[in-house]
């Protein structure tokens, strides 16, 4: 046991072979009553941090001793790297800094990732108007991704990492849903919405992107909005979801403020590493 500050960290080995090890931290007062406590795994020179549980409001502090010691542990054992996953679910929160991000901020962590993670219901969705204004010209046309040409697949394999990154690759699904879509601009493909069966009554919009020369946040949300629409209409699947980057503040104070109502979850994820 290692004492911070009148605060002491129990270490306890909850597995352990060659190359991986599980560890419990708990943070307790002179009392032994647990403040905090989180699990460490180690798979050989990494670790993440899990289970992260603050037991007592108002607390806060014990954050600190834990991450000393989680520093320590990293120092002993050479670890080359260690990543954590902060995630809260009020939608009214969205992008605040916690008191534990700041804490590792101050301590030389650094956030590699931030994502927004919402579930909605379809069809109330569906009928709201903002969805169903036109923003498009004559020129823009939206069809079903099935009528993408041989020729225009071999563009759009041409141009990964050229004109749009590997991640929406469009080619990527095993089977998309029905509503998936393309979007073209005098007839050439410059986005596409994908989609795919992620439950029983769920399904994921997994990849909406638009070409950036054309980009702009009508021509997003028309392509979203008449996938959305295919879903309400021809499919019995209840909900829908979707996620977006913590950088995209103009889709997401969008999302806080047109779609609030037919959100039925949401979580924010914010990954740290330390390295």
């Amino acid at each position: 046991m290692v004492e911070h500050n009148r605060l002491f960290v129990k270490q306890t080995v909850l597995k352990t072979n060659d190359n991986e090890e599980t560890l419990l931290l708990e943070v307790t007062d002179s009392s032994k009553a647990v403040k905090c406590s989180c699990t460490l795994l180690i798979d050989k020179n990494e670790a993440e941090v899990c289970d992260l549980h603050v037991l007592e409001e108002g607390n806060e502090p014990v954050y600190q001793v834990l991450f000393e010691e989680i520093k320590r542990i990293s120092i002993e054992k050479q670890l080359s790297l260690i990543h954590s996953n902060i995630s809260q679910s009020n939608l009214k929160n969205i992008g605040e800094q916690t008191y534990l991000e700041k804490l590792l901020l101050d301590m030389n962590w650094s956030m590699s990732d931030h994502q927004n993670i919402f579930i909605l219901i379809c069809k109330e969705m569906a009928q709201d108007s903002w969805l169903n204004k036109e923003h498009l010209t004559t020129d823009f046309t939206i069809d079903s991704i099935s009528t993408i040409t041989k020729q225009e697949k071999e563009e759009i394999e041409i141009g990964k990492n050229v004109w749009y990154p590997d991640r929406v690759y469009p080619f990527q699904y095993r089977s998309v849903g029905k509503n998936s879509l393309v979007m073209r601009f005098k007839g050439r493909v410059i986005g596409w919405c994908i989609t795919y069966i992620s439950g029983s009554n769920l399904l994921m919009y997994d990849c909406l992107f638009v070409r950036k020369e054309f980009w702009n946040l009508g021509r997003s949300i028309s392509l979203f909005g008449s996938s959305l629409m295919i879903q309400s209409e021809e499919s019995d699947i209840r909900y829908l979801t979707f996620t977006v980057h913590g950088e995209n503040t103009p889709l997401l104070k969008i999302i806080q403020k047109r779609a609030g109502s037919y959100i039925v979850d949401f979580k924010e994820i914010k990954l740290y590493v330390n390295k």
